[in-house]
């Protein structure tokens, strides 16, 4: 029998996995007029939260692979949603940054959000939520450490 730590962190992956895919749902629903996936609209996010960066940079930051993150920004190019500017540390990789349309399609899915959210009777506590936060945080990290891909690599000899 499993101990009951190791139940209840089973309990709250399901849990996660479950609001995982019912947010990205949720996402689909609120911006599906605006021809943009719930992938798209985080890499544009971030790039209105973090500021330019290059190609590589938000690659590393979202955890993909560079490749996919090109062929967004072309994409959002295409749309000029962003714009991209010689980067004087580095010729082939330039700096990609929002747009005035980019900041203003990301505000409009922010701000239909916010109307939602306010809209709902969310029951939780604000504490609650801060403490829910700080765990998920706190496994995220854990996830990203080198003990994790120890751990990892342990459990397969």
């Amino acid at each position: 029998m499993k101990p009951r730590k190791v139940r209840a962190l089973e309990a709250l992956l399901d849990e996660a996995r479950s609001l995982f895919y019912q947010l990205r749902a949720a996402a689909e629903e609120i911006q599906e007029d605006l021809d943009i996936s719930v992938g798209q609209r985080a890499i544009l996010s971030w790039i209105g939260e973090n500021g330019p960066a290059t190609v590589p940079e938000i690659a590393r930051a979202r955890k993909v692979s560079r490749q996919h993150i090109q062929s967004v920004v072309n994409r959002f190019a295409a749309r000029g949603l962003v714009s991209s500017e010689d980067n004087p540390a580095h010729r082939r990789s330039s700096i990609v940054q929002l747009t005035g349309q980019g900041r203003v399609l990301v505000e409009e899915l922010d701000r239909r959000e916010v109307r939602i959210w306010r809209a709902l009777d969310l029951e939780v506590k604000r504490r609650d939520m801060d403490d829910a936060a700080g765990v998920l945080s706190r496994l995220r990290r854990l996830l990203e450490s080198a003990e994790w891909h120890r751990a990892v690599k342990d459990s397969r000899s």
